[in-house]
């Protein structure tokens, strides 16, 4: 009995002996492999510190520095690749285009990195902090360096990384903010300067006070009235459906989304399989409770999906069969994740017209 009661514990010890041991053992087994593999292939590379991302080549910029504290907003083109040689994603249009993973609807400028947790890869931070606007890199990203998570402690770092791999980052720094609204602000007002003939977002000042900043709104095409109706007191009834077609651009022009087939064509997005009939928007009291639906599933709110605050308040503002052309920052878009091929800090620009079901 006695031998027993003591073979219990002792097995139990060595069970959580063995759990606590085996991720350690694993991300060792990780290390020893980046390390072999940099000996190879870049044996000249430089780690910035111990367990630290390796810098396999690197060109200093003349601008702006980036100090990692005053959490920068740095504009960047990229191409993210594995140790083997394949790439994982890229924003530059030439290199998709040859690996075969360009799209029509895809966003090919800058991409906007947000450092801080959550917003950026620990290694990608650590590579950023001390360059220059026009910097280049190349480096080598350790697995335990590839998380958005953020740590008091160094060590904790290596002791959680499983599951992740190692990566190589080429990227160049091509502008830098400290005030990503800021500078979406001035990037929508040069836009009304050369499209809305100089219209600013305060232009709507009887408007709710959110949409003042980031929001413009032009119309470009009167609206038709029914007999007897005077426009100046005009409101859509909360029960209406009315029906659109629009193109969503980004903010250098580039079509992204339209439910107009010829525009579709133009553009290199037409999908056969898809219905380019004007979209149902079921009216509400307040913009934000617009539903959007295809026009032959407008009786049935089950199939209507929510549209986004600017393009939501667009169609609000709008009288029937009227035209606008409407431009808003990403506070009132995709915010700060983006979604789909619409990346993160995305101002953007829709054209909407109202136009009978068929």
């Amino acid at each position: 009995m006695k031998a027993s009661y003591f073979l219990i514990p002792a097995a139990a010890a060595i069970l959580f002996s063995c759990a606590e041991t085996a991720p350690v053992e694993t991300n060792a087994s990780a290390k020893r492999y980046m390390e072999a593999w940099i000996e190879t292939n870049h044996p000249t590379a430089v780690q910035n510190r111990e367990n630290g991302i390796w810098t396999i080549e690197e060109t200093p910029g003349t601008g702006t520095l980036i100090s990692i504290e005053n959490s920068p907003y740095v504009f960047v083109t990229f191409t993210r690749k594995g140790l083997d040689g394949s790439i994982a994603s890229t924003n530059i249009e030439e290199v998709a285009r040859q690996i075969g993973s360009y799209t029509a609807s895809g966003y090919y400028g800058d991409n906007i990195w947000h450092t801080g947790e959550n917003y950026m890869l620990k290694g990608l931070e650590e590579a950023l902090d001390g360059m220059r606007v026009g910097g280049s890199k190349t480096i080598a990203i350790p697995s335990w360096l590839m998380t958005y998570k953020r740590y008091s402690k160094e060590s904790s770092y290596y002791k959680n990384s499983s599951g992740n791999s190692h990566a190589i980052f080429e990227f160049t720094v091509n502008d830098y903010t400290p005030d990503i609204k800021e500078w979406q602000g001035h990037r929508l007002q040069q836009f009304s300067d050369e499209y809305l003939g100089g219209i600013d977002s305060t232009a709507h000042t009887s408007d709710e006070g959110a949409y003042k900043f980031g929001f413009y709104w032009k119309s470009v095409k009167d609206p038709v009235f029914e007999d007897g109706v005077d426009p100046d007191s005009f409101e859509m009834p909360s029960d209406t459906t009315v029906y659109i077609n629009y193109v969503g651009r980004y903010i250098d022009g580039k079509v992204f989304d339209t439910n107009i087939k010829d525009v579709a064509k133009d553009a290199g997005l037409y999908n056969a399989s898809t219905d380019y009939s004007p979209k149902a928007i079921i009216w509400a009291s307040e913009p934000t409770s617009l539903k959007m639906t295809t026009a032959d599933d407008a009786e049935s709110s089950n199939s209507a999906s929510s549209v986004v605050t600017g393009f939501a308040y667009a169609i609000y503002k709008m009288r029937p069969y009227e035209k606008v052309i409407t431009a808003f920052w990403s506070g009132l878009g995709y915010g700060d994740s983006g979604s789909g091929s619409i990346p993160a800090f995305c101002p953007l620009v829709f054209e909407i017209e109202m136009v009978d079901k068929q």
